[in-house]
């Protein structure tokens, strides 16, 4: 849609716009000066936003012909007299000087040229015509200055002397209209007779300049008519819940007053708002502060610790016309839709809470909320040797309890709880074997069987001077006398006595006399089992500080299954273990206390005695 220009076509004494008139959007025109008059020419532009043509100023100025031009022994008081306002095709004349004559009177025309403001015309002939001494004269300002007259008198030569006036140009005084308008500013300060200045509309007004000529100390030209420019909210911030419909078409230095919309109240300064030279509305530390509903956990159902909820973001609630929802709590498993909620005008005894029901609203505390089902613990669950629990099937929030089997004891607390995670992640308590007391058996035996822990194994055996076979004991949880006790896997150990009328003599020494002993009697130590290989963690003897002669047994520690029927007997000579070879000893795989913790992976399955795994989080 074409709008035609209506506003800023340039006008003024001299200015030419004659192509301006009528021009539409975005189409442009040529304005400039008419002769006598010098300026210009200047492009405008048709603005497509408000049919007003925009571009440079125009300003168009009279062309003046200076006296300095003319010869300085004539007399040109004409031409000072109306050098500053004499325009083309106006005529002036130069006379003769008083002590000169010339032809036709003395007087001659000049004319100032039209094109470029100099003055054309033939100078007189003058003669020099003496005056009569004593005669005097006045010298004054020509229109347009001031000062002090002066007196020249004729001297007795026939030339007049004395001294020059001295002559300023009159200042011209700014109109009163022209201060203090918050519409327009002036260049006129200090502008003297014969200068020009320009008043233009301040920032904030739109309109085209007027120029202000000075002659003869006033002022002539009129105000520019300036009008206010619209303020925008472009960039302006407006709080939540701040009404600016009252604000909206303002021009420069016009107010307006904000409000609040519903469910806000207002805190800070005043809400006025000035629309500023600049085309935006002054800043206010007045805002529209929103509502804010309470606790949603305080209201039934939402107050189940099977519910949670997004109405509560850090420390702050939900404020007026902010939306939630209610959900089941981790851990628990959502059986219908979440709850849709907002903040709204409701009593405190809902929180401020409406449900939003598709179209129909109620309060919260009428609301039947989410239906949550606890979800099963499936991690973490105890599987410790020794132990039983009732932990399998519990769900979020039950507690189940460990308890230690007979012939085991229970250190901590033996209560776990199923957290939101579908794990019990509460330390475990410890639980240790208890141990078998010692069995009390004949001299003529020697055993492995001190402080074997339930399910450990051990091994009689006949001391030196006796013999018989080896027996297997293993320490066992006898239910029936409610005990853990030594208990033998075969039939009983029996040692016949092999020593009786014989008498050894492992000693081979020389007489007492500078004799050198042959055998040592060194009992076996350290060093001896770590020879033979006795020092593995597979296996278990009694072996070390054994005297010489002593009988010791090895055989497969815990956790480790011997392959041979019989254990290893060894005898200690001079601090050597002799008589046997190692036992044959295969771990057992572990198939307890694997690590089962929510987000953890492992290897450990198969893992046997002494070997590792590895336990990671998963991504």
């Amino acid at each position: 849609m074409h709008i035609p220009v209506l506003q800023g076509i340039p006008s003024g004494l001299g200015v030419d716009a004659a192509t301006c008139v009528g021009l539409y959007n975005g189409e442009t025109c040529t304005a400039g000066c008419v002769a006598p008059f010098e300026g210009g020419p200047v492009n405008l532009t048709c603005n497509p936003l408000s049919g007003q043509l925009e571009g440079p100023v125009l300003e168009c100025k009279e062309k003046v012909c200076e006296v300095a031009q003319l010869p300085s022994n004539y007399s040109t008081a004409d031409c000072a007299a109306w050098s500053q306002i004499l325009r083309p095709a106006e005529a002036t004349r130069v006379r003769t000087g008083r002590l000169f004559s010339a032809h036709e009177n003395g007087m001659f025309d000049f004319c100032p040229d039209l094109a470029d403001g100099t003055f054309a015309g033939t100078l007189p002939s003058c003669e020099r015509t003496p005056c009569m001494p004593g005669e005097t004269c006045e010298i004054t300002c020509a229109l347009g200055f001031e000062g002090s007259a002066s007196t020249y008198s004729c001297d007795m030569a026939g030339g007049f002397t004395g001294t020059p006036p001295s002559c300023s140009p009159k200042r011209c005084d700014v109109p009163a209209e022209f201060f203090g308008s918050v519409r327009y500013n002036t260049s006129c300060d200090g502008v003297r007779h014969g200068q020009s200045c320009m008043t233009k509309c301040n920032q904030g007004y739109s309109g085209l300049p007027t120029q202000q000529r000075c002659f003869n100390g006033i002022f002539s030209g009129v105000p520019p008519s300036c009008s206010g420019n619209p303020c925008s909210f472009e960039g302006f911030q407006l709080g939540k819940g701040v009404n600016a419909s009252t604000c909206f078409g303002l021009v420069t230095r016009e107010t307006c007053t904000l409000s609040c919309l519903r469910g806000h109240t207002i805190e800070g300064n005043d809400l006025v708002l000035t629309c500023q030279a600049s085309g935006e509305f002054t800043a206010t530390d007045a805002v529209c502060v929103p509502a804010q509903c309470g606790d949603l956990t305080l209201v039934s159902p939402f107050s189940s610790p099977s519910v949670d909820d997004s109405c509560y973001d850090g420390n702050v609630n939900k404020q007026f016309g902010e939306v939630c929802f209610a959900f089941c709590a981790p851990g628990y498993s959502l059986d219908s839709n979440a709850t849709l909620l907002m903040c709204e005008e409701a009593p405190e005894s809902s929180a401020g809470f409406k449900e939003m029901a598709g179209a129909a609203t109620h309060d919260a505390e009428m609301s039947s909320g989410p239906t949550c089902t606890p979800k099963p613990c499936v991690r973490g669950i105890p599987n410790m040797r020794g132990t039983s629990s009732d932990c399998l099937g519990k769900r979020t929030g039950e507690a189940c309890t460990i308890s230690a089997d007979l012939g085991f004891d229970l250190f901590g607390s033996p209560s776990l709880q199923c957290q939101v995670d579908g794990s019990f992640t509460q330390d475990l308590p410890t639980v240790s074997p208890a141990v078998c007391p010692t069995p009390n058996y004949e001299s003529s035996v020697g055993s492995t069987c001190d402080n074997k822990t339930v399910g450990a194994d051990c091994w009689a055996y006949c001391n030196p001077g006796f013999e018989g076979r080896p027996k297997p004991y293993q320490c066992r949880v006898n239910e029936t006398a409610a005990a853990v006790q030594i208990e033998q896997m075969e039939d009983t150990i029996n040692c016949t006595n092999i020593s009786l009328g014989t008498e050894t003599n492992d000693t081979n020494d020389t007489n007492v006399t500078g004799g050198r002993r042959l055998q040592t009697l060194d009992p076996c130590g350290i060093a001896s089992v770590a020879q033979v290989g006795l020092d593995g963690i597979a296996y278990f003897h009694d072996c070390t500080g054994k005297v010489h002669d002593g009988v010791c047994i090895a055989h497969c520690a815990q956790g480790w299954n011997m392959t041979e029927p019989e254990p290893s007997i060894f005898v200690c000579k001079s601090g050597f273990l002799v008589g046997a070879l190692l036992p044959t000893c295969i771990p057992l795989p572990c198939s307890y206390a694997f690590p089962d913790a929510l987000g953890v992976r492992h290897d450990c399955l198969g893992v046997r005695s002494a070997e590792t795994c590895q336990a990671t989080c998963t991504e």
